[in-house]
This record gives structure tokens, sequence and C-alpha cells, in this order.
């Protein structure tokens, strides 16, 4: 029966999806952000036949896989989501709507932390905790490129090091990116709007039903940390944080002029 009732769910999606004026979307998943509620969103709203996620311990393999298929089925893909997902822009249908959400770089971290501690399968939690890692060493570790300016490195195309060499030069170059490549930008503290604006975007008629995927359980809130902490997160991610404030004004501004 849940064989069948999969089926027919499924068949309602191509029909309606081949009947209506669905635009593609590649969603660009950035590690504690909100993803994967938008992940299970937009699986909703795309028949499976369509959909490559690149999200996993080896999404650099699955880009290459994708950028190795030829353009004919390539472009026959609608939906692409996960980790990387940027690194396809030039490989996937150029109708495609460009999204991704963003977090507050230090409760993304702190978020971060406690998911890893939890997450017996998450790479980094097998050090975490044989280390006794604690939350104000958490950056300072070298456990991975997420948690050090990984918005800057990430959106300019630059690794650690080539940022650190020229910090303004990269936050600027990030933001730039940001700006000029995806047509859908949003928070993680407002999904609601950030997904009623993709919908309107990309012509998407599935609605949307509000459900937190992923959630970090048991984690202290950014309130309840101490100041020293905040400030060595907030040190690491010093360039991540201009970056973040400049994409959260331009929203702000966005909001003022629709008014």
């Amino acid at each position: 029966m849940k064989k069948n009732h999969k089926y027919i769910i499924e068949l309602k999606k191509v029909l309606l999806f081949t009947f209506s004026k669905q635009k593609p979307v590649i969603f660009d998943h950035l590690p504690k952000c909100g993803g994967s509620s938008i992940n299970k969103y937009l699986i909703s709203a795309f028949p499976s036949r369509y959909t490559y996620t690149t999200n996993g311990a080896s999404s650099s393999d699955s880009v290459k896989e994708f950028k190795d298929l030829p353009a004919k089925r390539r472009h026959k893909i609608k939906l692409i989501y996960g980790h990387l997902a940027n690194e396809l822009f030039d490989f996937v249908h150029p109708d495609s709507v460009r999204a991704t959400i963003f977090r507050n770089p230090i409760d993304r971290i702190v978020s971060h932390y406690y998911y890893v501690k939890r997450a017996k399968n998450n790479y980094l939690h097998k050090r975490v905790e044989d280390e006794n890692i604690q939350l104000d060493d958490y950056c300072y570790r070298n456990l991975s490129g997420e948690l050090e300016n990984w918005y800057v490195s990430h959106f300019s195309g630059l690794d650690i090091h080539e940022v650190q060499k020229n910090p303004e030069k990269s936050v600027e170059l990030a933001y730039s990116n940001i700006v000029g490549k995806f047509h859908v930008i949003g928070f993680q503290d407002d999904i609601s709007s950030f997904i009623e604006e993709l919908k309107q975007y990309a012509k998407i008629n599935t609605q949307y039903k509000n459900e937190i995927v992923n959630k970090t359980k048991n984690r202290k809130k950014v309130k309840d940390i101490d100041q020293g902490t905040i400030e060595r997160i907030s040190k690491k991610n010093s360039l991540d944080l201009e970056l973040f404030k400049k994409l959260y004004s331009k929203r702000k501004n966005n909001i003022i002029k629709r008014r």
C-alpha cells in the first residue's frame, strides 16, 4: 500500500509539473542555515525523476558527476539542491532560478557545534568528542573550512588562505557574486518569506507547510553564551559577519522600497 501511495503522489507531481509553468530551481544549501527545511519543501514540489542532489559526504564527487553529464541530460534536471550547488550554475538549464539562504554567522557556528556533538555520523563528531573540544575553541582547531569565514570563501571561490591575504577584496567579491548571480536570497530567521519569494519567482504552486527539519536539539541560544566565547567566534568569522550585515541591510532596504 505504501509503495502504491508513493507512486500516486509521484504521478500527481509529474502531471502537475508537466502542465505548469514552473521554472527549474537550483538551491545552494549552506551548512546549518535552515537548508534541510527548504530541501524538503522543494522535493515535495518537483518530481523525483527531475531532481539531483549534491548533499552528503561526497558533495564534490556528485558535483563532478553532474558536470560530466551530457548537456541534454543536465538540462532535463529541474531541481538541484545541496552543498556546493553554486558550482553547477554554468551547467544547469539557463532558465534555472538560483537561490540560497543565510543565517547569522555566530548563530550558525553555535548550531553547527551542537549539531556535530549530537550527530554521530557527522564527519567531525568523533574528533570533537575524543578531544573534548569546547565551543570557545571550535573554530580554532582547523577542523573544517565550514568554521572560518565560510560564506566569504564559498561565494568568492577562494580558499581560506587566499581570503586571508586580501580580506576586503574577498568580501566584495563574495558580495558581488551573491547579488549578481542569485535570484532569491533569504535568511534563516524568516524562512516563510524566503519560500514565498521563491514560489513567486519560480512559479511554484505547492503549498509550504512550515515544517522545520534537522533542527539542532539541546543547544544553547546565543544570548546564553558567555561574551568571551562570542568574541572568539566573531574573530574567526569577522568577514562572514561583515558580508552578512551587508546582505541583511540590502534585504531591509528592499522591504522599504516595496512598501
